[in-house]
């Protein structure tokens, strides 16, 4: 719905602008339309940044039942040397 809105603005203000009724220019309706397409991208980039450290995060620390894994492993390990 908002960028419906968008859209519409911007060729709001580019009739404005081509019938020289107000003194906006052309680059309103440009800002317009690109603020339309900026918006989602940064919204993409935080998504996208957020995830990335999510996933960072978990290999930096592991899960719980991954360390008791890995405990249980080693004293395997260490009793079949011993053997």
């Amino acid at each position: 719905m908002a960028t419906g809105l968008d859209l519409i603005s911007a060729i709001a203000l580019y009739i404005l602008a081509a019938t020289e009724i107000s003194a906006v220019g052309y680059i309103s309706p440009g800002a317009a339309l690109l603020l339309t397409l900026l918006r989602p991208a940064i919204s993409f980039y935080e998504y996208l940044y957020t995830r990335l450290r999510m996933i960072r995060q978990a290999f930096t620390y592991p899960r719980e039942d991954i360390l008791e894994l890995r405990n249980r492993f080693y004293k395997i390990e260490q009793k079949a040397q011993s053997l």
